[in-house]
């Protein structure tokens, strides 16, 4: 007798099982494979701290500075790399530090420079991982925005995740033009950018609640912003800089990247209350007032770079005078001359440039200065011309045999005007024809109009400083301070 044979296909709890497996086994693996992956990134970013380390390592055989900043330290690098290097890390939620204590570049996990115990305004105990050899930190904030998550570990990682923006994003706003408009666009920003984000510190630690810690404790309402050329205060503090005896609190002092000169701080009544002063290594001018209205008396104020720095006899307060004078480096006294206007060639064109003017160097083939217009006791001596920048800003020193003797500032910064236009009906932004491509302005300059561009089926109004359209941007008289975006208005025939 045949025997019947009948296929029996899996039930549906069957299938659900196998699913329910499948999914898993998934899960784990790609779990493994993502790990495997950012160990892989992170060997290769600490082969490049080795290598970074390395190329250090040649500046420190003739110079002994114990003060770097991380701008100083990238400025080496790429100095004696002679070419530019990409700070951003492979790995995710990890940047590159220098640990001026080791006289080394390390790549970390933002977990592993801070514990989750640290507590903005409380710090406790840091301790940096001991298989990277690195020293232990007292987690007390440091003096600049790159070294305040933990003291003794300077971020050098300047983009490519929400951490290194912000850090980058404060130290930027010493070279703004609204210091509180710039800060409360970084605290928008990082806000969309953190939420629901965790882990970054280790522990349930939110990357929210580091990040707003962060920018609270450099709010310009406590800070002071300063550049080559100006001290920059908020409305507030403006305000008060007129009042006799009237005290503004701040908790530290921001300073450009790069700072040269630190300019007297415009107050004719007031006094700024502050703990402690600290002077980067890159100073080279402190002009006479620039800290003579810091009151506290038993404020410490901290210098300890070996290089030359001139300082007017009237700087500072005489108790805080005395904290630096017998520093060899030192020369107290107005060794130098504050310059109100240059004649400059630029690409071999004469100019006279007064001291704070926005300048357009082009592309900077040639920038002399012409000595005529320098006194002639500076003449005497003058031995070489030395141009810097600071994003933008552009300081011209003129060295004698015993110091620095002039100095002279001006503006270079150039800013993005860009185009943008949307549909009327719908708000999404559109492709219309000849809508102009975006450019760049010189810092307070005028913008070129534009032609008209045309969209089908409307008619143009002109250009507008806001998406809604309704305050229009005067080609004739409005001059950009800042990346601009101007919106195209349409209206129907």
């Amino acid at each position: 007798m045949d025997l019947i044979r009948r296929n029996k296909g899996f039930t549906l709890v069957e299938l659900i099982v196998v699913i329910a497996i499948i999914a898993i086994l998934a899960a784990v693996s790609i779990v493994g494979f993502s790990s495997y992956i950012d160990n892989a990134r992170m060997s290769n970013d600490n082969s490049a701290a080795s290598q970074l380390t390395g190329v250090l390592s040649a500046y420190f055989i003739t110079n002994d500075d114990e003060n770097l900043e991380a701008h100083d330290v990238r400025a080496i690098i790429e100095e004696i790399n002679g070419a530019p290097f990409d700070w951003e890390t492979q790995s995710d939620n990890a940047g590159f530090f220098y640990i001026p204590e080791e006289r080394k570049i390390i790549a970390a996990k933002f977990d592993e420079i801070i514990e989750p115990g640290f507590v903005l305004g409380s710090p406790t105990e840091t301790t940096l991982l001991s298989d990277k050899s690195l020293a232990v930190s007292t987690g007390t904030p440091g003096n600049t925005p790159e070294e305040f998550f933990s003291e003794g570990a300077h971020l050098l990682t300047t983009s490519g995740n929400v951490v290194a923006d912000v850090v980058t994003g404060i130290r930027d706003l010493a070279n703004s033009n609204d210091v509180l408009a710039g800060y409360n666009a970084l605290v928008d920003n990082a806000e969309a950018r953190t939420t629901g984000l965790s882990g970054l510190f280790g522990g349930n630690r939110d990357v929210r609640e580091i990040v707003d810690a962060f920018l609270d404790e450099f709010d310009p309402a406590q800070t002071l912003y300063v550049n080559n050329m100006r001290w920059l205060l908020t409305d507030d503090q403006k305000s008060q800089t007129n009042e006799l005896w009237a005290t503004i609190n701040v908790e530290r002092i921001v300073y450009a990247r790069g700072i040269k000169n630190i300019p007297a701080f415009p107050s004719s009544g007031s006094f700024v209350e502050i703990d402690s002063i600290f002077i980067p290594n890159s100073v080279k001018t402190i002009q006479a007032n620039a800290f003579t209205k810091f009151s506290n008396l038993n404020a410490t104020v901290t210098y300890s770079s070996t290089a030359s720095f001139a300082v007017a006899s009237n700087a500072f307060n005489a108790r805080q005078m005395d904290q630096i004078q017998g520093t060899s480096s030192v020369t107290v006294g107005l060794s130098y001359l504050l310059l109100d206007e240059l004649d400059l060639e630029i690409d071999g064109v004469p100019s006279t440039v007064e001291f704070g003017d926005s300048v357009d160097l082009g592309t900077l083939t040639s920038l002399s200065v012409v000595v005529s217009s320098l006194p002639s006791t500076v003449l005497s001596v003058m031995t070489d011309v030395v141009i810097s920048s600071s994003r933008g800003y552009y300081t011209i020193y003129i060295y004698s045999s015993d110091g620095i003797y002039a100095h002279f500032c001006f503006d270079a910064r150039k800013h993005t005007v860009s185009y943008f236009s949307a549909d009327p009906n719908t708000g999404d932004g559109v492709d219309v024809v000849g809508l102009p491509v975006d450019e760049l302005v010189l810092s307070g300059s005028l913008v070129t109009k534009p032609a008209d561009p045309t969209y089908v089926g409307y008619t143009f109004t002109g250009w507008y400083t806001d998406y809604e359209c309704t305050t229009m941007f005067d080609f004739d008289d409005d001059t950009v301070s800042q990346n601009t975006v101007l919106f195209a208005g349409w209206t129907t025939p």
